[in-house]
């Protein structure tokens, strides 16, 4: 996901993080199969993504354990 520049959508195939986040993730939406739009990826401010009609900021050291396809 950290390779994504903005305004693409992809969708996610593996959260490579522990139990403890992909429960935090997916209880944002953040969850496999789903498909996300990056509103913002820059190291001067939040990661910025788009799910399910929600903005959700993300650590730069998550994104880049979401594995995404596009």
């Amino acid at each position: 996901l950290s390779m994504i520049p903005a305004g693409e959508k992809v969708k996610i195939v593996e959260l490579a993080v522990g139990a403890a986040l992909v429960h935090r993730l997916r209880s944002m939406g953040v969850k496999v199969n789903q498909e996300i739009e990056v509103l913002n990826n820059n190291f001067h401010g939040p990661f910025l993504v788009k799910v399910q009609g929600s903005r959700i900021a993300l650590g730069h050291g998550v994104t880049h354990r979401v594995l995404v396809v596009r």
